[in-house]
């Protein structure tokens, strides 16, 4: 009888050991993903609310990662998207000049940071404005 009373007891001790190794597992495993690294989007900072169709447009702001990709969008209210990539510098701050002045018309525009394989969600959206200043030629 005693013989079976202690089989009982260190099966028990066995099923514990068991269960926390399994349970120590899926601690670590699970604390991984919580501290894998998610970036955050590019902050704003300054950029030209209204600016007219024969202006530079500018932006600019701030990443959390320095020496990273800022991918600006641009999404025209036809529908029609382009991206320009920027790095941003040793402190995380980076800028953009468009090269050519806007078409008229509206615009959203949105940040994503990319660094490595690990890409942020985008930004916040903004809205700009470009107006026309004359009548240019070819236009109705």
């Amino acid at each position: 009888m005693q013989n079976k009373l202690e089989l009982r007891i260190r099966n028990y001790e066995l099923w514990i050991v068991l269960f926390s190794v399994i349970f120590c597992s899926l601690f670590i495993i699970l604390s991984a993903f919580a501290d894998s690294e998610i970036l955050s989007p590019p902050i704003i900072n300054f950029y030209n609310k209204q600016v007219s169709n024969n202006e530079i447009f500018y932006i600019s702001g701030a990443a959390e990662i320095p020496n990273a990709d800022v991918i600006i969008y641009f999404q025209r209210e036809d529908g029609g998207l382009f991206s320009q990539i920027v790095k941003s510098d040793e402190y995380g701050r980076w800028s953009y000049y468009h090269p050519q002045f806007l078409n008229k018309g509206s615009y959203i525009i949105w940040t994503q940071l990319k660094a490595d394989s690990l890409s942020s969600p985008p930004s916040p959206q903004i809205k700009i404005q470009v107006e026309a200043t004359a009548v240019q030629i070819g236009s109705v």
